[in-house]
């Protein structure tokens, strides 16, 4: 959790279905954690996982108490043409001030971050799409707090890994999806299925970015609700990945 302070000047331009947005500005942060704790015995209700210290029960990842003092910039492409749609969006933070995490390898507690992200989506076949995401972050030099920290784990990123389990002041993270919607069977207020192939890699470490770990996966998913099933098929190879895992997932 931080209270925080912004000043930014933004300017945008482009053409039709092409645009860019620029910002530059600065930013004064005091940051201090939140959550539960290792071996908390209460947490959020869910149907699955309640009482998990892996799930529902996982500690917050800690911070490092203190101000922060940085400046930003950042710049983002966003494109959309008829069925075909991207964003790019890269932002760059150098902070003067910061809380110092690792007093030996940082003890100004100065750092510069760069963080990068895409997505793009595109008619293939029919109505079949392809779709991809990437994310990157890059910290050279000093380390950064853990509060400036990215995680990858879960059903959203790399499925056979615990929530969060992967995280440091780098990261890089990949994932294509190639969907297939069907014409039957048809079910009632749902429609239609959709199955879908799904290939994800990342990894997250600090200093520098870990052997990747890979998933495959496949999914079916009406209107409101996904389910899909991954594997990872070099999971001896790190301690941080399981086998398989199952997946659920409601939109509302």
């Amino acid at each position: 959790r931080a209270d925080r302070a912004t000043a930014e000047l933004s300017h945008s331009f482009g053409t039709p279905g092409s645009a860019f947005e620029a910002s530059a500005g600065g930013l004064f942060e005091n940051a201090w954690s939140t959550g539960p704790s290792v071996g908390a015995t209460g947490g959020a209700w869910s149907f699955f996982g309640r009482t998990d210290s892996l799930k529902m029960r996982r500690p917050n990842p800690a911070i490092a108490r203190g101000h922060l003092t940085s400046a930003m910039s950042r710049l983002v492409y966003d494109y959309e043409k008829q069925d075909v749609k991207g964003t790019l969006d890269s932002r760059i933070e150098h902070a003067f001030d910061a809380p110092v995490y690792i007093a030996s390898e940082n003890p100004s507690g100065d750092f510069t971050q760069l963080t990068f992200g895409g997505k793009a989506s595109f008619p293939t076949f029919g109505t079949q799409r392809f779709a991809f995401r990437g994310h990157l972050v890059l910290t050279p030099g000093d380390p950064a707090p853990p509060q400036r920290f990215a995680y990858l784990g879960g059903a959203g990123t790399l499925a056979t890994v615990d929530l969060l389990a992967l995280g440091g002041d780098n990261l890089l993270y990949v994932e294509g999806e190639y969907s297939m919607p069907l014409k039957r069977p048809l079910v009632p207020f749902l429609g239609a299925p959709t199955v879908s192939l799904r290939y994800a890699a990342g990894s997250a470490g600090t200093g520098d970015i870990p052997d990747l770990i890979q998933n495959l996966g496949v999914g079916i998913g009406l209107r409101l609700l996904k389910v899909e099933y991954h594997i990872d098929p070099s999971y001896s190879r790190t301690p941080f990945s399981q086998r398989s895992a199952f997946s659920i997932g409601v939109s509302l």
